[in-house]
């Protein structure tokens, strides 16, 4: 047996065609790094925005559930409900119930003498709980609420009046350009990522208030001054003047509107013409009950609208008097009206009185 012994190749040819395997130079690695570098801070910049945005609109949808969820209370109670207590914890019997007595909201929770009471949102009170309502960083949701709409059989009565107050603006100087919503019954905040003057939901100990810089996050906390107002800014992250609240206002119409659309609850505008045709109807019956003299403006009294307004009384003065409606001295007998809804007067007729009398088996003159 013969063994042919082959000649190693020189380790330079091996794989390279020209007999030589070039590498990458030092600036050329530099380079590459740099690259990836700001590839990856971009992945991590626009993942971090993602997560903020996604946040942001679990926050909005929590407010959204907010809403339906006061309407619902609404129509069961005939009133809005108080805020709860911020600094209550899991263990306390009044976590994430309204703080009221009386009939009212707890007068430690008013803002500055405002009328207005400012806590957190009362998940509890409203069929939640509170780690429901939680904002999409953990934090309990604010709630401020006009205090006459707190008042029992609020919607109904007289009590939840035209002094809705609550203001939003979008700049933080405030002035009547700025203002958003100036008639604001409800009010819900979130105190955003940088948890800013915010409660954790398993405890009564607030984070860190906004740096003193921080002029929007420290209005929205009540922090300087107390005028029941709020502000929506630019999105900031800067360490001296912060900026990431979500905050929501509601009007009356944006409660009570969908419930009265639905024929849930009626509007202050229905309920004052339900007031004014009973009015106009014991004020027939009064003339009929009286040889056809409509009652003196005297007479009928204070009668107020859903707004806490007197209704406008205004009889023919020749009907009040002597022979009454049955002279014929006027087509028209009366008029009732309400301030606060344009065009709201009702004019009622001669020939209408005579339709009643007519069908209470009488006729004029008495």
């Amino acid at each position: 047996m013969s063994w042919r012994v082959k000649r190693a190749l020189p380790a330079w040819s091996v794989g390279s065609a020209s007999g030589r395997q070039r590498g990458f130079t030092l600036i050329e690695l530099a380079v590459v790094i740099a690259v990836v570098g700001l590839l990856a801070a971009g992945a991590v910049t626009s993942f971090s925005a993602i997560r903020t945005n996604t946040k942001i609109k679990e926050t909005r949808r929590v407010m959204n559930t907010a809403e339906l969820l006061l309407q619902g209370f609404l129509a069961s109670e005939n009133r809005l409900p108080c805020p709860a207590e911020l600094d209550s914890v899991p263990s306390d019997s009044d976590y994430g119930l309204e703080a009221r007595s009386s009939g009212v909201c707890a007068g430690a929770l008013e803002v500055g003498g405002t009328n207005l009471f400012w806590g957190a949102f009362p998940a509890k009170s409203v069929g939640a709980t509170v780690s429901d309502m939680a904002d999409g960083w953990g934090s309990r949701l604010f709630y401020m609420v006009n205090g006459d709409a707190a008042e029992d059989d609020a919607l109904t009565s007289t009590d939840w009046t035209e002094g809705d107050s609550i203001v939003l603006w979008d700049d933080i100087a405030r002035d009547s350009d700025a203002e958003v919503i100036t008639n604001g019954v409800v009010a819900i905040m979130s105190s955003g990522a940088n948890a800013n003057g915010g409660y954790p939901v398993t405890s009564g100990t607030p984070f860190d208030n906004p740096p003193a810089g921080a002029d929007g996050e420290r209005e929205n906390l009540n922090l300087d001054g107390d005028d029941g107002g709020f502000v929506t800014l630019n999105y900031s992250t800067d360490p001296n003047d912060p900026f990431d609240d979500v905050v929501r206002v509601f009007t009356e119409d944006d409660i009570v509107l969908p419930l009265a659309l639905n024929g849930v609850v009626s509007t202050k505008r229905a309920e004052t013409l339900d007031r004014i045709a009973l009015l106009a109807e014991e004020i027939h019956t009064s003339a009929i009950l009286n040889s056809s003299l409509l009652p003196t403006v005297a007479a009928v009294g204070s009668r107020p609208d859903a707004w806490g307004d007197d209704i406008v009384y205004n009889p023919w003065p020749n009907y009040t008097s002597g022979s009454g409606i049955c002279s014929g001295a006027s087509p028209d007998t009366f008029t009732l009206s309400s301030s606060n809804i344009p065009g709201s007067a009702r004019t009622y007729t001669l020939t209408y009185f005579l339709t009643l009398v007519t069908a209470a088996g009488l006729a004029c003159p008495f």
